[in-house]
């Protein structure tokens, strides 16, 4: 599969293209080297993978398919909320947020293609090739810069909650130790092809990956 590349701590299970990454629900993410092409400023952004789960989602918490945040304000996120519903999110460094968030849970056990669009303020969520949801909020059209050295597959950045606003990338703004992780959004589950985009990419882009299936794109 052509998955970020970074230091791995989960498993491989077969996928939809070739194999993909296995998490148990504890400890174990995908570590993503933060470069600058993950610092996405104001610019438009597309962060996108194929997930399958069937685990439930305790109340107050999330599971992570990606998660980018730099400092205690700026953010960009594609998770699954307490409903088993998918949500893309992002904050800019004013704290202000657009969140859309699909209409069906998804925890079925199949997979399903999952794409978050940031243009602006306005934040649109695809799921399966089609625009599940959309939010605008004009002011969170600022800039996020993340400051910390890791973005992180299957699990949050933070050390702290992850609904929280609360951040600490970790000593010395380096991967840490996940023992720390007392409630990182751990995902529980196989998650594949994610992708980032310093881009919005539309719904005939989303739909002609979603269309690939096991193809690749």
């Amino acid at each position: 599969s052509r998955t970020a590349s970074g230091f791995v701590s989960g498993r491989f299970a077969t996928s939809t293209v070739g194999d993909g990454f296995n998490f148990y629900g504890s400890i174990f993410g995908v570590d993503v080297p933060n470069n600058t092409n993950l610092r996405m400023g104001t610019g438009s952004t597309t962060v996108e993978a194929w997930i399958r789960f069937s685990a439930s989602v305790p109340t107050g918490e999330v599971r992570f398919v990606f998660d980018n945040q730099g400092n205690p304000l700026a953010n960009i996120r594609l998770y699954i909320n307490e409903n088993e519903k998918p949500e893309f999110t992002f904050r800019d460094t004013d704290g202000d947020v657009s969140t859309a968030t699909g209409p069906t849970a998804l925890n079925d056990g199949i997979w399903h293609h999952v794409a978050g669009v940031r243009g602006g303020g306005v934040a649109n969520l695809y799921v399966d090739g089609v625009l599940a949801a959309s939010s605008i909020n004009s002011a969170a059209n600022g800039s996020i810069t993340s400051t910390c050295n890791w973005a992180r597959i299957g699990a949050s950045n933070s050390v702290t909650n992850p609904n929280s606003a609360e951040f600490h990338c970790g000593p010395d703004n380096s991967a840490i130790d996940r023992s720390q992780f007392v409630n990182a959004g751990f995902f529980k589950g196989q998650i594949d092809e994610v992708s980032v985009y310093n881009t919005a990419l539309t719904l005939s882009d989303v739909q002609s990956v979603y269309n690939a299936g096991n193809k690749g794109k």
